[in-house]
């Protein structure tokens, strides 16, 4: 997610909250209402929606965000980048 950010150039625009995975935060009520499946990353946005699932939140991010596009722009680039 740091590249995909890195990329657009908005790193600056993100807050970034680190989740302890050895003392378990992940599994905690709190990131559990984020994420039932107690994944991480998990991109939160404004509006209170949350996205996890790496493929999903750069998809996110390259569709938000003007800059190099980093999912594809023809069906064949689409392909080839989901399936890497």
């Amino acid at each position: 997610m740091h590249i995909a950010l890195a990329e657009k150039n908005v790193l600056d625009q993100v807050i970034f909250i680190p989740v302890y995975l050895m003392k378990g935060e992940h599994r905690g009520a709190a990131f559990l209402a984020k994420n039932p499946n107690a994944g991480v990353p998990v991109l939160e946005l404004e509006d209170g929606t949350f996205i996890s699932e790496c493929s999903a939140i750069i998809e996110y991010i390259d569709h938000q965000y003007s800059g190099p596009s980093l999912t594809g722009t023809t069906a064949k680039e689409r392909a080839i980048i989901s399936m890497m």
